[in-house]
């Protein structure tokens, strides 16, 4: 399915607010060839997959009972630099996180990220703007129960809980049989850590936040999913309290 046939079945759907009225969410106006060829200067490639290009002339972004607009032009850049170089920041749920979709340097659009500050955790979101789209289709039917509520309620704690936060060593990378990760690993200091995304599904992802990330020190391994990041060194009475 297209992003397009999955907007025009949200778009087509109608639900429930949380006091009992009925509504329908509202497409954005679409955009003519000079504002898609404007918006493709600056993506990667200086293009726009035929998909997004002919959903863009449909509509550039929808309203509806989200959290925040959706859009699918807001291409200006974002905190997170160093991790998404190449972005669409989708939408924002209004407390300071927000979901990101990945763009390559062919300029391929890919995955849905979720930036999430507190806990400070990357999450793999959706694997393209389709399944963003009907993820959003899903959560406005039923709510807490749908995919992205499970995801967006419950899966960033599980991330952060876990006991490595989602990375491995530079040490560990270095043995593995796994040539890119290998290779990446040999590129980065021996203190850094490394987060691999590929080919993880919907849920997964690390907690940047929990080893005080030095900002702006992160590495991308080109455009994949696969980052490595220096942790903060603790000072003395942090090393003497274990904090």
């Amino acid at each position: 399915m297209s992003p397009l046939q999955a907007l025009k079945e949200l778009l087509n759907d109608q639900f429930k607010s949380e006091d009992g009225e009925v509504f329908k969410a509202s497409p954005h106006k679409g955009l003519g060839i000079p504002e898609i060829d404007a918006l493709a200067q600056h993506l990667p490639g200086q293009r726009l997959p035929d998909e997004i290009a002919e959903l863009l002339r449909f509509a550039s972004g929808f309203d509806c009972e989200f959290f925040e607009e959706i859009s699918f032009t807001n291409v200006d850049g974002f905190a997170l630099e160093h991790f998404f170089p190449n972005i669409v920041e989708l939408t924002g749920d209004g407390l300071g996180n927000f979901w990101l979709l990945d763009i390559d340097y062919q300029g391929n659009w890919g995955p849905v990220y979720y930036t999430c500050h507190d806990p400070a955790v990357i999450m793999k979101q959706a694997e393209s703007l389709t399944d963003f789209i009907q993820q959003i289709h899903g959560y406005l039917r039923t709510n807490e129960e749908s995919v992205f509520g499970q995801l967006y309620e419950h899966k960033t704690y599980e991330i952060w809980k876990q006991p490595d936060g989602g990375f491995i060593t530079v040490e560990k990378a270095k043995t593995s049989g796994d040539r890119i990760l290998k290779e990446f690993a040999d590129q980065l200091p021996p203190d850094y850590l490394i987060a691999d995304l590929r080919n993880k599904p919907v849920g997964a992802g690390f907690a940047w936040g929990k080893y005080y990330s030095i900002m702006d020190k992160e590495s991308r391994c080109k455009d994949l999913p696969l980052w490595g990041i220096q942790p903060k060194r603790k000072g003395f009475w942090s090393r003497l309290f274990g904090k």
